[in-house]
């Protein structure tokens, strides 16, 4: 059973800080579109910094953030300074501070990388372990792994922004 709550009970004294029952915040069931909803109560809120890691050799990373609304997980990273540009080794990122939902497999967002041997179209997948690899279009519709010595320079650079869903 859902309790109604004035506003001036959730305002944390003088702070103008609204704190929420631990039921989260009720949007209701009735939609706009011409969806079905699924749910219709944000319980969970949060934003902090994750720590990623590489599958091969070091690399620097900054700019490592997070937003978690719900069970959508936004992640954005900066990566340079790869000390393996030499195996063929896939390119992997890890360390994603949630898993990924029902261990599922995602394509996930966007990015931007300098000093590499392609020009083509790039996405990025994570896999059910949370491991964040990038592909690079080679033919219609066809797309493989990016490896390590596909970095062409010790400047080479990645910047990412990710989103996938947690359980």
């Amino acid at each position: 059973m859902t309790t109604a709550v004035k506003l001036s009970e959730l305002i944390n004294g003088n702070s103008s800080q609204i704190v929420v029952p631990s039921g989260g915040i009720n949007f209701g069931t009735d939609t706009d579109g011409s969806g079905t909803v699924t749910g219709g109560v944000l319980d969970d809120y949060e934003e902090g910094t994750w720590t990623p890691t590489i599958n091969s050799g070091t690399a620097r990373f900054t700019d490592a953030y997070y937003v978690k609304v719900g069970n959508l997980v936004t992640l954005s990273v900066y990566c340079d300074t790869i000390s393996d540009q030499s195996s063929s080794t896939t390119f992997e990122i890890g360390g994603a501070p949630f898993a990924v939902a029902n261990n599922d497999d995602a394509i996930v967002g966007q990015v931007m990388i300098r000093y590499c041997t392609f020009v083509d179209s790039i996405t990025t997948y994570m896999s059910g372990s949370a491991n964040i690899r990038l592909y690079k279009l080679v033919s219609q519709g066809n797309y493989s792994s990016i490896n390590f010595n596909d970095f062409t320079n010790a400047q080479a650079s990645i910047r990412c922004m990710f989103n996938y869903f947690t359980n």
